[in-house]
């Protein structure tokens, strides 16, 4: 069954397009992330489905029921901010209670079940010790912690979260992109995240919509967008990637570049000039020519912190290049800066030349 569809959706502010004709359809119980740069549509998008912006044109329907002119109040979905937005002068608990303590006198709970339920939601974000806190008392992580019960105190039959981590520093965001997953197989709710973040688009979701300039680019699970990009924006867009130019040569190979052969890259049957991408991990580096093909260059940096050492290059055709090694490899080969080296792509990706 389907939670979320929009159908066509289209929007405009002035003469300004910020969506074309999006179809999207999000699973029921599945968390999907927006995945695009700043300016992308993935926000209008968040706040079209919420109720909060209406589309020039398409549909929205929420678990099979059409929803586009209606009201934010009558579709049931919780929408979390980036700034938290949670009340200074009222406790987590409180805080958590404010939305059940709203309700109209005919369906609103008893004190006892809103304590219960409270209670049940600061167990659930591991914060119980922190009910008589106020959020200038807690950390930026726990305050997002407590903006998210909030939401789910009201039992929303959507999820939507506005770069709920983005106000937070890296560390605080690694943890609780790990929490929110866990999270997420508790309550197995329909969530859409939206994230400028591919690392936290690639760990957190069960599928991933890329978007561009207003459309979507391709849907599909973090290893389906990353080892079979449908585009060079999506291959260019998850992580660095080196770009060299060729064209079919003898037995197979691809010229490189304005001259140079790679063995290992694909080539076109009719020869017509493709681009080809190599990821920095995917080449292989060495001090000594390849036998069956590779390309030269020249160290130019070296960067060792971290778990890769990253590498620069100026190919034997002046363009710039970037190697990941491990620190094993990296000692192993011991290559300084100024060294000559060759280089041979061991896994490529390629389109034709005109494909943006």
């Amino acid at each position: 069954m389907s939670g979320i569809r929009i159908t066509g959706v289209s929007k405009r502010f002035g003469g300004l397009k910020v969506l074309e004709n999006v179809d999207l359809e999000i699973r029921q119980g599945e968390l999907l992330a927006l995945l695009g740069p700043s300016g992308s549509g993935k926000t209008t998008l968040l706040r079209i489905i919420a109720g909060l912006e209406s589309p020039d044109c398409g549909t929205v329907t929420l678990e099979g029921m059409e929803v586009t002119d209606r009201d934010v109040n009558d579709r049931n979905v919780g929408f979390v901010f980036q700034h938290y937005a949670l009340f200074r002068h009222m406790t987590a608990f409180e805080n958590i209670a404010f939305g059940l303590r709203v309700r109209p006198r005919k369906i609103r709970p008893s004190g006892e079940q809103i304590r219960e339920r409270v209670m049940e939601l600061l167990k659930l974000i591991g914060l119980e010790q922190y009910a008589l806190h106020y959020p200038a008392q807690l950390s930026g992580g726990q305050r997002q912690r407590v903006a998210l019960a909030r939401v789910l105190a009201v039992q929303p039959r959507t999820l939507l979260l506005d770069e709920p981590f983005g106000a937070l520093d890296a560390k605080v965001r690694k943890e609780l992109r790990r929490w929110l997953r866990r999270l997420h197989d508790q309550i197995h709710l329909t969530s859409v995240f939206v994230t400028h973040d591919q690392d936290e688009a690639l760990e957190v979701a069960d599928r991933v919509a890329i978007m561009n300039e207003g459309r979507i680019e391709q849907v599909g699970t973090p290893d389906e967008i990353y080892h079979c990009p449908e585009s060079p924006y999506v291959l260019q867009f998850l992580g660095d990637v080196n770009l060299f130019y060729g064209r079919a040569g003898e037995e197979g190979k691809v010229v490189v570049s304005p001259s140079g052969e790679g063995a290992g890259t694909r080539a076109r049957e009719d020869g017509r000039l493709e681009k080809i991408y190599v990821r920095p991990q995917h080449l292989d580096v060495q001090t000594e020519p390849y036998e069956d093909g590779g390309f030269k260059g020249t160290i130019t940096h070296i960067n060792s912190a971290g778990p890769y050492v990253k590498v620069e290059l100026a190919s034997q055709w002046g363009d710039p290049v970037q190697v990941y090694l491990t620190q094993s490899r990296f000692s192993e080969l011991g290559i300084r800066k100024g060294m000559e080296v060759f280089m041979h792509p061991r896994e490529t990706t390629a389109f034709p030349a005109g494909v943006q």
